[in-house]
């Protein structure tokens, strides 16, 4: 038992380190995110989105990347696309997002949660 209660204390302490470590990145994120902001904007005004920037004190380059992001396939985007490719029959959509969400598969997964 005492084995065990040191498994359930080291596991706390590690929930606890993740936690904190999980602060921090969010924090780390969201500097970087406004930083990252108006370096953008400084290229976009300067018309410099072809510059590559040598940093060659932190031994790496900087470029400007534009990414194309499709927006995510939900139930409410199937739907909407279902009612357009149907020519608004409701129930053919209908069907078809039934037997999709009947034939979705699912799986346990066992863990602990803290209260």
């Amino acid at each position: 038992m005492a084995e065990f209660n040191k498994k359930i204390m080291a596991w706390v302490d590690y929930d606890n380190q993740i936690k904190s470590k999980n602060n921090e990145m969010k924090e780390l994120r969201s500097k970087k995110d406004n930083m990252e902001g108006s370096i953008v904007d400084y290229i976009q005004e300067n018309n410099l989105q072809d510059t590559v920037f040598n940093i060659s004190s932190m031994d790496t380059q900087l470029s400007m990347n534009t990414t194309s992001v499709k927006e995510t396939i939900s139930y409410k985007f199937l739907e909407n696309t279902l009612l357009k490719y149907y020519d608004n029959d409701c129930d053919k959509a209908n069907d078809v997002m039934t037997f999709i969400k009947n034939n979705r598969t699912s799986s346990d997964k066992v863990s602990l949660k803290r209260k």
